[in-house]
């Protein structure tokens, strides 16, 4: 757990990191998401969903694949990347929803040289209570902005934390986003927590890399809205130093 001293190391050394990098992400990413093709419909009237390989920044998608009406995402995803070659996927950083934060999913991105960013919601309970668990108010702030846009004003707050002991394969870092909003003339503020993990450790990635995936795949789900992580006008997060001390998760029963 991040003591005082420690924290204050890597807040100076973090300004010393944002004085020398330009903050461009090192690697590829791309964004595996579904989507309801919208006026399509079966013979039998249900609608046609389909999974997709979208690059991010270009938006290219570079495969795509039907999803059964008798099925759902989750066993699509393997077929899915397995249309694209081991040379463009390799080295990668894929990005998911809470719906493909499958350990089956993480194994075999690992086989296929690729890297993970998942969110984590209450569907994996067991690493949901792990990642609340996180002494997160010892845990620096890496980044902070204030919004205004879309008929709404925004505030967000970025921590990003090295952990050992996660309740899923690979897992290195966690990324936590305490987002508020409120729309333009309402008193009453909403909030909302979004958590995503990821196998990179601090050294191949650093904290304005991890949110900029985030940001960049709520950008391709989301292209015309104001999803958490997806406004082009917010600034980037900064970078964190890479000597962040990991933190031991506590157990799950």
């Amino acid at each position: 757990m991040p003591d005082g001293g420690t924290e204050r190391e890597q807040r100076r050394t973090h300004r010393a990191a944002t004085r020398a990098e330009p903050g461009r992400s090192r690697r590829r990413a791309i964004a595996v998401d579904g989507k309801c093709l919208r006026g399509a419909k079966r013979p039998d009237g249900s609608r046609v969903f389909v999974l997709s390989a979208v690059r991010h920044g270009d938006g290219v998608t570079l495969a795509s694949r039907e999803i059964g009406a008798k099925t759902n995402e989750i066993p699509e995803f393997a077929p899915l990347l397995d249309q694209t070659d081991d040379t463009d996927l390799a080295g990668t950083v894929v990005t998911a929803d809470a719906l493909h934060a499958q350990r089956d999913h993480a194994t075999y991105l690992h086989e296929r040289g690729a890297h993970y960013l998942l969110t984590i919601k209450n569907n994996q309970r067991g690493q949901a209570r792990q990642l609340h668990a996180l002494p997160w108010k010892d845990i620096p702030v890496i980044h902070r902005d204030d919004a205004r846009g879309h008929g709404r004003h925004e505030q967000r707050i970025v921590q990003v934390v090295t952990v050992a002991g996660l309740l899923f394969p690979y897992a290195a870092q966690v990324l936590r986003i305490k987002r508020r909003r409120r729309l333009y003339g309402a008193k009453k503020w909403s909030s909302e927590t979004v958590y995503a993990i990821t196998d990179l450790t601090a050294e191949e990635a650093n904290a304005a890399e991890i949110a900029s995936w985030a940001r960049g795949h709520w950008t391709v789900g989301n292209p015309s809205t104001g999803s958490e992580m997806s406004s082009s006008k917010r600034t980037s997060p900064r970078s964190e130093p890479a000597t962040r001390p990991p933190c031991s998760l506590p157990s799950v029963p």
